[in-house]
């Protein structure tokens, strides 16, 4: 999770609308995504910050173990996220960013069941990344030599996979918030409306 700083969020989304309500939008998502990860029962919850733990912030001391992401680029801070968990005892670890305002409770869950059954599961976006990567075993494969922030992040790592001969189930297709026809219109009406 990127820390909520004004001009260090959402910058390509910044770029149309300006850092203002890019801040505003990326709180939004925050948001969603704590209502979301808050409730879920049987798992231990991991937060990375990007570069700095802020234990005075909206998401609960007691609820989530707060660490910093290691890493330069974002498929070395997922590789060592993953790493760190597997190191620590984890059988199974799913990994979401907190762009992917449709992803349920229910896919999270159906994530862990699929992981009972195959290596991987993967949960691609519709502009070709993915919101969701879970896995029972380490692969660092996964995270070299791919162009993140393209369209072809879901496409490379499938292939990857493929490769390998790992086992993966398919989450569906979801939207999430890089540019701002991403946005939908209960989160712009709801962000636009705060000034």
């Amino acid at each position: 999770m990127r820390n909520p700083v004004l001009g260090r969020v959402k910058t390509r989304l910044a770029a149309t609308i300006g850092d203002k309500i890019a801040l505003q939008i990326y709180q939004s998502l925050l948001l969603s995504t704590r209502q979301l990860t808050a409730g879920l029962k049987g798992i231990s919850r991991i937060l990375f910050y990007s570069d700095f733990i802020n234990n005075d912030d909206e998401w609960n001391n007691s609820t989530y173990q707060k660490k910093i992401q290691v890493g330069e680029g974002l498929g070395e801070i997922l590789k060592e996220a993953f790493n760190q968990s597997f190191r620590e005892g984890a059988e199974k670890v799913v990994i979401i960013g907190t762009d992917c305002f449709e992803l349920t409770e229910n896919d999270i869950n159906q994530a862990f069941y699929a992981l009972n059954q195959k290596d991987a599961v993967i949960g691609p976006t519709v502009d070709g990344g993915y919101y969701l990567l879970g896995l029972t075993k380490m692969e660092n494969s996964l995270f070299e030599n791919i162009y993140w922030g393209t369209n072809d992040v879901f496409i490379s790592t499938f292939k990857k996979m493929n490769a390998k001969g790992i086992s993966f189930h398919l989450l569906p297709i979801l939207h999430d918030v890089d540019k701002e026809a991403d946005i939908p219109e209960t989160l712009q009406y709801h962000v636009l409306d705060k000034d």
